[in-house]
């Protein structure tokens, strides 16, 4: 029983390592490699995407100081309070 147990780990050690050593097929890799560019552009345009509608839909406050300067004013009016 252990033997069985030992030569099977044995033999998938070895189909492991068959596996990682053999030559792969240049054109299988470059089929896959242009895959994932194509996922990565894909992802990439469609975060940039989702960023410019998070960020963009906000409201956005902005404080200008100017000055004030009264003028115009009617000779029957007063001003209730300084500007």
């Amino acid at each position: 029983m252990q033997t069985s147990i030992v030569e099977n780990l044995k033999e998938r050690a070895l189909g492991f390592w068959e596996n990682i050593t053999q030559k792969s097929n240049e054109d299988e890799i470059a089929g896959i490699g242009r895959e994932r560019i194509i996922v990565f552009i894909v992802a990439f345009i469609l975060a940039v995407c989702l960023w410019f509608m998070v960020n963009l839909s906000l409201n956005y406050t902005l404080n200008i100081n100017l000055p004030i300067e009264k003028g115009m004013m009617p000779d029957d009016r007063a001003l209730t309070k300084a500007l």
